[in-house]
């Protein structure tokens, strides 16, 4: 059995980040589910809830440099989805309401900083996100036929998101693997 993580200390008021959760490794989620199939059905419906979704934002990435040619607005909403959700994990905004977390970005230009600090992200990418925000506003708010969107805009869009998704699998990679991976720093 895993080892239950200690609770986090209560956030002090008027705290705009969520503290970060405990990593895991990505290839402890199947042991866990596995371990779960064998619970009465009820008691797995719960704890499905409260399984993170698997990570498919480098896949999804690759596949929308295609479909950006096919129907670049509906890749230009993709993308923001994938930096919305990368931006979820990394646990940058509380709340519910998980969407249109560039357009917050550039609400809070105070916690860029913060957010380099405290969640490792590159001040610069910071920075650069915040600068797409309209563009996600826009694509949210209007339809096709209001906002074309053309193929080169569709391309620089998910290569922000393809840059986001490449830090972040780096970022959430566990020290010692990277080490084995990368081989020692120093």
């Amino acid at each position: 059995p895993m080892p239950t993580p200690p609770l986090p200390a209560p956030l002090p008021a008027g705290a705009r980040l969520v503290r970060p959760r405990p990593r895991y490794e990505e290839r402890q989620w199947a042991g866990v589910l596995a371990l779960c199939l064998e619970l009465p059905q009820g008691v797995f419906a719960n704890i499905v809830e409260f399984m993170p979704a698997p990570r498919v934002w480098q896949y999804c990435t690759m596949r929308l440099k295609e479909r950006a040619e096919l129907c670049a607005p509906q890749a230009v909403a993709d993308a923001f989805v994938i930096m919305d959700e990368v931006l979820t994990d990394l646990e940058v905004f509380a709340g519910r309401d998980q969407r249109m977390l560039l357009k917050r970005l550039v609400e809070c230009p105070q916690l860029h900083a913060q957010i380099s600090a405290e969640r490792g992200l590159p001040l610069e990418m910071v920075r650069e996100l915040a600068t797409w925000a309209d563009l996600q506003s826009l694509a949210a708010r209007l339809t096709e036929e209001e906002l074309p969107i053309s193929q080169a805009l569709a391309k620089k869009t998910i290569a922000v998101a393809a840059r986001l998704v490449a830090w972040h699998k780096n970022f959430s990679r566990p020290p010692f693997l990277a080490a084995a991976v990368d081989g020692p720093r120093g």
